[in-house]
């Protein structure tokens, strides 16, 4: 079974604190349950979390969250959509026991420069998009970052004025035009998460993540898809 989720349709779930979590869109739907109401953890049909692929641009995504749990790496900004398959899973994800979540990254806009800017309680987000010069192609950057790191440093007791403690999402996607059948899309991702009660003890993790897709129509009936991902999972304790 593939339940698929639109960008508007993510916008009209729920937000957390102010902020409007794709993944949180997810366990809205039937089969799927939370880990509980503050995690973004989620199980399909009785299967636990890790038994879930989460997959941006096709490339996956190890630790999908931030904040020990509470919001997602994916920035609504910059998703298009998000595809659940809960059952007959493609032979192209290699197997999974629960469930493959397929989320897809925006194209920027070919035609004319623009962007958003906008403060939540949580983070603030930043997009920028719009034509390749010199080609018929679009680019899309994204940007969140947290902020409770700079509210700390304002803290009376010293020793929670050394306290470090954010996140950061950087989004990027090109569409390059090749002849007039072709295409070429790069896309990337990174996210970060450090926490540091002290000087003595931190704690970071988080995702990189790259996709090189070249597509080819030759004929009305034959055409080509080749993909390259890179992905490299970080860790520091």
């Amino acid at each position: 079974m593939c339940i698929r989720d639109s960008l508007k349709t993510i916008r009209q779930a729920p937000a957390a604190l102010g902020e409007v979590d794709p993944l949180r869109s997810i366990t809205l739907l039937p089969g799927v349950s939370r880990s509980s109401d503050f995690s973004t953890a989620f199980s399909v049909r009785g299967g636990s979390s890790d038994q879930n692929l989460i997959l941006l641009d096709e490339a996956t995504i190890y630790n999908p969250a931030h904040v020990l749990g509470f919001l997602s790496v994916f920035n609504a900004d910059a998703v298009a959509d998000m595809t659940l398959h809960k059952g007959a899973i493609p032979p192209r994800f290699g197997g999974r026991l629960s469930s493959v979540l397929d989320a897809r990254q925006r194209e920027g806009n070919a035609r004319e420069y623009g962007g958003t800017a906008s403060i939540g309680l949580l983070s603030s987000r930043l997009l920028f998009e719009g034509p390749l010069p010199g080609t018929r192609g679009s680019l899309l950057v994204a940007a969140r970052r947290s902020y409770a790191d700079l509210f700390l440093k304002l803290a009376p007791d010293t020793s929670v004025r050394d306290t470090r403690a954010y996140f950061y999402d950087l989004n990027a996607k090109a569409n390059i035009p090749l002849g007039t059948t072709g295409t070429l899309m790069a896309s990337a991702y990174a996210g970060r998460d450090l926490l540091s009660p002290s000087k003595d003890f931190a704690a970071g993790w988080g995702n990189i993540s790259g996709t090189l897709r070249w597509n080819q129509i030759f004929r009305s009936r034959l055409f080509s898809k080749a993909s390259y991902t890179c992905l490299l999972y970080t860790s520091r304790c």
